[in-house]
């Protein structure tokens, strides 16, 4: 099946243009889940998203700190203070600002390096397993390897395109342009948030 293959295609590649970099110098990162206003909730190890986290060159938080659920302290986050930090679901701007200005979070290395990200999605969460996760690979490689991803064509210009191409085959659905730019944003198409930040 076509989507099948994407997904193998598209994995396949991210594994190869990060497979020399070295384990120690891949940055650590951690996601949020979003789907309640917590900025410690994740996923545990051994999940989807350890998967596309570390087939796009990067160390999965979860996998680092041997997380057996999605409850981590905040004080366990402190500690491990990482490198990037993703914040998915409908409540990421909110979460996202909670790091950007609260005590004890502003001043992580993701926030003041601003290796802060929201993470798209449309139909469901492009992270977590559905039809949208085919479009999560290129879109983590951006956020953890920009770089390299940069070099290998894979920039926001060409996720835009990705994205108007995708729904089209998929849904049927043909987005504009400005869609396709605010679903990148982690907005919906009509540049809203589903839940915004008071």
């Amino acid at each position: 099946n076509h989507w099948c293959s994407a997904v193998e295609n598209k994995l396949a590649n991210a594994r190869k243009i990060t497979s020399y970099i070295d384990q120690n110098d891949r940055p650590v990162v951690f996601y949020i889940g979003g789907q309640t206003e917590s900025v410690t909730t994740t996923m545990g190890a051994g999940s989807i998203i350890s998967d596309w986290i570390e087939s796009t060159g990067g160390n999965s938080a979860a996998e680092v700190m041997g997380l057996t659920s999605g409850d981590v302290t905040p004080e366990a986050i402190w500690d491990l203070n990482p490198d990037i930090i993703i914040c998915a679901g409908v409540y990421q701007h909110i979460n996202k600002h909670v790091l950007e200005n609260e005590e004890g979070w502003k001043d992580l290395k993701a926030v003041t390096t601003d290796r802060l990200y929201t993470n798209p999605y449309a139909c469901f969460n492009w992270d977590r397993f559905g039809l949208e996760s085919q479009l999560q690979i290129n879109y983590a490689l951006m956020c953890i390897q920009p770089e390299i991803a940069n070099e290998n064509g894979i920039n926001r210009e060409s996720m835009v395109k990705e994205i108007i191409e995708f729904y089209k085959n998929y849904t049927d659905f043909e987005l504009s342009r400005e869609q396709a730019e605010n679903m990148l944003d982690g907005l919906r198409h009509d540049g809203s948030a589903e839940f915004p930040v008071q």
